[in-house]
């Protein structure tokens, strides 16, 4: 279970209902949190600090299963992730448009986890195949 440790009250519990969470990742403004829940299939939850408060909690609308536990990346714009029905496509969520975009196909599936620059340019991931990973350097056409 993760709790709050920023400004909350009573160290309030961030994941509802006792759902188990994994892959934590806070926005820049350390002000919307992601997570995935590791009760079931890879889906995004997504809660808001207000007020020193949490409010959310529930599954984030616009990303599809995901792939595994390291298999999303929040910034400032958006979140990159690789979906669970095409683990070789590395896709680009955006805030302001509510859309989403694929960015590139590898030859063989993504491996776990993967590193976005900050200005979104170059993505380091690797290519997983016969339980080897090639690391991958690639700039995604956004």
């Amino acid at each position: 279970y993760y709790k709050c440790s920023l400004d909350c009250d009573k160290n309030e519990i961030l994941v509802r209902d006792g759902s188990k969470a994994i892959g934590m990742q806070a926005s820049e403004n350390d002000k919307d949190w992601y997570w995935l829940s590791v009760d079931g299939p890879y889906k995004l939850f997504h809660a808001s600090m207000k007020g020193g408060r949490v409010e959310g909690g529930e599954e984030f609308t616009g990303i599809p299963l995901l792939h595994d536990e390291y298999s999303f990346s929040v910034a400032k714009n958006g979140i990159y992730f690789v979906p669970a029905d095409k683990p070789d496509t590395l896709r680009f969520f955006d805030f302001a448009t509510r859309r989403t975009k694929d960015l590139f196909a590898t030859e063989k599936m993504i491996g776990s986890g993967f590193w976005i620059s900050s200005d979104g340019r170059t993505a380091l991931l690797g290519q997983s195949y016969d339980n080897h990973q090639d690391i991958m350097l690639a700039e995604p056409k956004r």
